[in-house]
């Protein structure tokens, strides 16, 4: 399919290559004409014309061949869609078909099954016959030995007499033989009754110690929890016992460390405090040094100036936040400032000054 689609566009490709190429050459030859005569420029048109109206020809083919190839594919697609549906039947065909086989293989057996079952009733019905047939032949016989019994009386008459003592004695021996019997079966089923008594006390008694055993066994089981227990009781204790000797070692630590660190940040401050100080002080000499006084009277004079700093110490701007009330003496003073940049500041403490504010007097 994906082949066909291919084979299909290279086509359409093809063809539009050509067109391109023939409306290409059709407007070349149209511009090297395009100062011919009026006839030729209408026989260039005309000519332009006709190519136009093959180009439509052949877009309509290609579109026609285009078409077609569709319906070939949709025929192909329904002829595997039917082919698969005849298929589909097919199979179901051969299930029904195996269905009905092992229908008939199971009727089969059930025939041969009752095939067995009428032979083997034939062969007792054979059997019951003979019986009877036996039975008769008895009968004939039986009443033939009455007959012979009944001539055998008289002379057994006789003989009565002698067998009845013979028959007493025989039966006492048989009673005999019987309360003997009785006494026997008596003894077998006391003997029965004993073992049965005994089979029983030692069921119970295995079940007893089974009782025992299962209650040892759980006696065992519920000390061993209980051992167990106290086990993790105890490393539950020791771990919480652990714990806490850590916990106290780690506070009594960072305890130490914070009074360390405090103490450490302690000095630190009192000698930056202390920088500082000794830096105002070299800061207000060094202006004092620079000033140059002013005419009058201006020993008893104070001003307060607002000084900006750049990186090195250098004054960057200064500003009179409290005057003297002489702006000759705050001039003098904020010219001082000047002349001493840079100020003499340790870069320690430099962001402290980086503005501030500074009160000038003459001494």
């Amino acid at each position: 399919m994906m082949h066909k689609i291919l084979a299909g566009l290279y086509a359409v490709l093809l063809h539009a290559a050509i067109i391109f190429l023939m409306v290409r050459g059709t407007d070349l030859w149209i511009t090297a004409d395009q100062n011919d005569c009026a006839a030729a420029s209408f026989s260039s048109i005309q000519a332009v014309t006709i190519d136009e109206r093959a180009v439509e020809i052949e877009m309509a083919r290609l579109q026609e061949e285009k078409q077609q190839q569709l319906e070939l594919e949709k025929q192909r697609t329904e002829q595997a869609e039917q082919l698969k549906k005849e298929q589909q039947e097919l199979a179901e065909l051969e299930q029904a078909q195996q269905e009905k086989d092992a229908v008939l293989n199971e009727q089969q057996q059930q025939l041969e099954s009752l095939t067995a079952q009428q032979q083997a009733a034939q062969a007792e019905l054979t059997r019951l016959k003979a019986e009877a047939a036996q039975l008769l032949a008895d009968q004939v016989a039986g009443e033939k030995a009455v007959k012979e019994l009944k001539q055998q009386q008289d002379q057994e008459q006789a003989k009565l007499a002698k067998n009845r003592l013979a028959a007493q004695q025989a039966e006492k021996q048989r009673k005999a033989e019987e309360r003997e019997q009785k006494r026997q079966a008596q003894r077998e089923k006391a003997a029965k009754e004993r073992q049965h008594k005994k089979e029983l006390a030692d069921k119970r008694a295995k079940e007893k110690a089974a009782q025992r055993a299962k209650a040892k066994a759980e006696r065992e089981r519920k000390a061993e929890q209980a051992r167990q227990k106290r086990k993790e009781a105890e490393q539950k204790r020791k771990a919480e016992a652990e714990r806490q000797r850590r916990e106290k070692a780690d506070a009594a630590r960072r305890a130490a460390e914070a009074k360390a660190t405090a103490a450490q940040q302690a000095q630190q401050q009192a000698r930056v405090q202390q920088l500082i100080q000794q830096t105002a002080i070299r800061i207000k000499q060094r202006v004092q040094s620079r000033w140059i006084r002013p005419v009058g009277g201006v020993d008893n004079l104070s001003c307060i100036i607002q000084i900006q700093l750049i990186p090195g110490g250098g004054v960057g701007s200064t500003r009179i936040i409290q005057s003297s009330g002489n702006t000759a003496f705050d001039n003098s003073a904020t010219t001082a400032v000047r002349r001493a940049s840079p100020l003499p500041i340790p870069a320690e403490v430099f962001d402290h000054f980086r503005t501030f504010n500074f009160k000038f007097t003459p001494r």
